[in-house]
C-alpha cells in the first residue's frame, strides 16, 4: 500500500494527506483504473525519450553499413492500451467465496 501511495504522489504531485485519503475512499475499481492509466502514461513518456535515442542510433547504424535501420529495429513499437476487460473485483471475490464490503465497491 505504501508503494501505491508514493507512486501516486510522485506521478501527480499530490500531498501525502490527500493521497492517503484518496486511496482510502476511492472505490477499488476506480483506483485500479487510475493506476493503470498513470502507468500507461509513464510508459508512453519513456517510449518518447527512448525513441529519440533510437532515432540517432538508427541513423548512425544506417550510415555505417548497407542496411537501412528503422527506429523500431531498436526499441520496437509504441506502447498500446490493453483492450481486454479485466474481471470485476466483485466477480472474482464471488468465485472465491469471499464476501466484499459494500462501501469499497
Amino acid at each position: 500500500m505504501d508503494e501505491l501511495i508514493v507512486f501516486l504522489m510522485r506521478r501527480f504531485g499530490w500531498t501525502l494527506d490527500y493521497t492517503v485519503e484518496l486511496v482510502n475512499t476511492l472505490p477499488v475499481q476506480k483506483l485500479q483504473a487510475l493506476i493503470k492509466e498513470a502507468k500507461f502514461q509513464e510508459v508512453t513518456e519513456d517510449y518518447k525519450t527512448a525513441r529519440n535515442f533510437a532515432m540517432v542510433l538508427a541513423n548512425w547504424a544506417s550510415a555505417q553499413g548497407k542496411k537501412k535501420y528503422k527506429i523500431t529495429d531498436f526499441i520496437g513499437g509504441p506502447p498500446k492500451r490493453e483492450d481486454h476487460k479485466e474481471p470485476d473485483l466483485k466477480e472474482m471475490a464471488m468465485r472465491k467465496g469471499i464476501i466484499m464490503p459494500e462501501g469499497r465497491l
